[in-house]
């Protein structure tokens, strides 16, 4: 499950780099937290989740909130 404020903080730090001009770091950025929204609506309901996804959204998740 993903906090409203970090969903919150990251669309706005992508909104921030796109209006100074970074390109790139905002399309690498969104490309992150779109993989992490996906991964995480994937297994919303599972009752299970195998450890290397786990690890992986681990990963994603703190490359996005750096």
């Amino acid at each position: 499950m993903m906090n409203p404020h970090f969903v919150f903080n990251s669309l706005n730090a992508i909104e921030q780099q796109v209006n100074l001009g970074n390109t790139d770091k905002a399309r690498t950025y969104l490309s992150r937290f779109a993989q992490l929204l996906r991964m995480n609506l994937q297994t919303v309901n599972s009752d299970f989740v195998p450890l290397d996804e786990e690890l992986e959204r681990i990963k994603l998740y703190l490359e996005t909130e750096k």
